[in-house]
């Protein structure tokens, strides 16, 4: 009996260690999934499917990256004619769909059109590299779709050379005449004339000779670093160039001119600083306005920017009026552009919302729809909207290191922070992570505007700066992974309840709800009791198995229990003894 014991804890201890270990409650997502019943769905367009098993480790660790590449070309799908899907087949689950399609090793993908297989062995050719193989999906979808290939061209073009008729783009930086896409006089006035999708430019006639021109050439080149975008920075050397200036009537130098679709507008005596040229520009309605775009040259105006606001289908004059006192409100450099193209329209889905761009031009990172809000506007909700674009600007995720590591926790807003291990697995620690960069991606683009701004951190406990919990609050974390939120030095630290498992998405966004509304009382116990037994919203995931496992291996100590248990279970008469 007492093997029995000693067996029945370490079951539970195993049971414990065990769903402590699992970092994600399905890490594979929630793509497309293909069993034998629906796969003739690919009979009908281009298909990339992945091939996995759930044990496969280098399934688990490519799974996030899959999540993310879905999300970069999932447009693609809702294309009417020739979509391409991306979709994804569990061999355990399907096993005879797999050795249908004779697959012999995992992670694999396959490409069909049509039905037809026309690549075997994808991840073969291409690598798992994200970059890599949306490369290749766009080369497949390009090859289907000219007008997208078409506008892929063009934006992917170098600005617009030649004197012909065409569109021309932006300029990238500071640019001088004589040098690429602005190498002769005609394109030169191309980009002074007419707008044809280069904007407005803002350019500096000057002399390597002149001392004026010295003294303020590093002041330009600060500005033109944060007009690009909206306003083309282009210099021309009058000493090389004497030509093109006579052409101009430029009679003096430094002399700077606005020259905004086929209008000349010459910079006055307002000084010669970064923010004077700045501030002029503002002035003239050029810098740091909302811009109109159409379904042809969005594209362009986004990847010119790290950050671009996109204001799609505005339904009233509330709506506009507000974006422009939010976009005098923002603290972070970001573009705001507005349309009214119906084909921009149905490709996002939305009409009446802003749009949040960040690094990736085709899919928008939050949208706020702007109905509801101006139906109840006030004098906080332009200061509260511009909180919540700088939100989307935010960091998703960071890792506290150094030796004041600490020091940050101190600031405002406050800081969801999690406390993770790397000392036993790279791909749990790697899960941990991409879980909690999806908790803070839903918490920061909710168009709740009630939400309070969080931070999201992690550090680890067994890297080689202290504690920052130790050192701020004075907290020994007592198990890994564990959440906190904490507000300052004198804030009050919430520990999230977990039970058996790592954080649930939905279960952490109501408890950050739930603290934020003061509905949750702090508490920081960290013992395997309170974990196992903990009440409220973390009972309702603890694991019955678990507590049954316990529960036994505790019965199974008392003398007196054991020998009722082998009572009840003995076959024979001869163990049958009168305690």
């Amino acid at each position: 009996m007492h093997r029995l014991a000693f067996v029945t804890i370490v079951l539970a201890l195993w049971s414990l260690l065990h769903v402590s270990a699992a970092p994600i409650d399905d890490v594979f997502g929630v793509e497309r999934s293909l069993s034998l019943g629906n796969f003739s769905l690919t009979n009908r367009g281009t298909w990339l499917v992945e091939y996995y098993a759930p044990w496969c480790p280098h399934c688990r660790a490519f799974a996030p990256k899959w999540h993310e590449l879905v999300q970069r070309v999932d447009f693609m799908a809702q294309e009417t004619e020739n979509p391409f899907t991306l979709a994804r087949v569990d061999c355990v689950e399907e096993a005879e769909l797999c050795g249908q399609e004779h697959i012999t090793g995992y992670p694999s993908a396959k490409l069909y059109k049509n039905g037809k297989t026309v690549e075997n062995n994808v991840f073969k050719i291409v690598s798992r590299d994200i970059d890599r193989l949306e490369e290749y999906i766009r080369n497949e979808f390009e090859a289907t779709h000219p007008a997208f290939a078409k506008n892929a061209a063009l934006n992917n073009a170098p600005s617009g050379s030649g004197s012909g008729s065409g569109a021309l783009v932006p300029v990238t930086h500071l640019t001088e005449f004589g040098m690429r896409p602005i190498e002769t006089i005609e394109q030169l006035n191309r980009y002074f004339g007419p707008d044809h999708g280069q904007g407005p430019s803002f350019v500096k006639y000057y002399s390597p000779s002149c001392p004026h021109c010295r003294a303020m050439a590093h002041d330009f080149e600060l500005a033109a670093r944060e007009m690009v975008g909206q306003v083309n920075p282009i210099a021309v050397n009058c000493q090389k160039y004497s030509d093109v200036c006579a052409e101009h009537d430029v009679g003096g130098w430094p002399h700077m001119r606005l020259m905004n679709d086929g209008n000349s507008i010459v910079y006055p005596d307002f000084g010669r600083e970064k923010d004077d040229f700045l501030n002029w520009l503002r002035e003239q309605n050029v810098l740091d306005a909302v811009r109109p775009v159409d379904s042809k040259s969005w594209f362009k105006k986004i990847k010119m920017k790290k950050q671009s606001v996109l204001h799609l289908m505005p339904q009233s004059d509330l709506e506009v009026q507000l974006l422009d006192e939010v976009k005098s409100r923002v603290k972070t450099d970001m573009q705001f552009l507005v349309s009214s193209d119906r084909t921009l329209s149905r490709r996002f889905g939305d009409s009446g919302a802003i749009l949040v761009f960040n690094d990736n031009p085709y899919r928008p990172m939050a949208k706020l729809p702007l109905s509801s809000i101006t139906m109840n506007i006030d004098q906080g909700t332009a200061d509260t909207v511009a909180r919540w674009l700088d939100m989307q600007n935010e960091p998703l995720l960071l890792e506290l290191t150094g030796p004041d590591a600490g020091e940050s926790l101190h600031q405002d807003p406050p800081t969801v922070l999690a406390a993770l291990s790397s000392e036993k697995s790279a791909t749990v620690l790697e899960l941990q992570l991409q879980q909690l960069r999806s908790v803070a991606q839903s918490w920061r683009s909710s168009p709740d505007l009630s939400r309070q701004p969080l931070r999201f951190r992690w550090f680890d406990v067994d890297g080689r700066e202290a504690n920052p919990l130790k050192v701020i609050y004075d907290i020994d974390v007592k198990s890994v992974p564990s959440l906190y939120l904490v507000a300052g030095a004198l804030g009050t630290p919430y520990k999230y309840p977990k039970s058996s498992r790592w954080i649930k998405q939905d279960k952490v966004i109501k408890w950050l709800n739930d603290v934020q509304a003061g509905r949750v009382a702090n508490g920081l116990d960290d013992s395997l009791l309170a974990r196992t037994l903990s009440v409220g919203s973390a009972a309702e995931e603890v694991n019955p198995v678990l507590i049954v496992l316990v529960v036994i291996a505790i019965l199974c100590v008392i003398p007196r229990t054991r020998r009722f248990l082998l009572r009840l279970f003995s076959g024979t008469r001869a163990n049958r003894k009168i305690v």
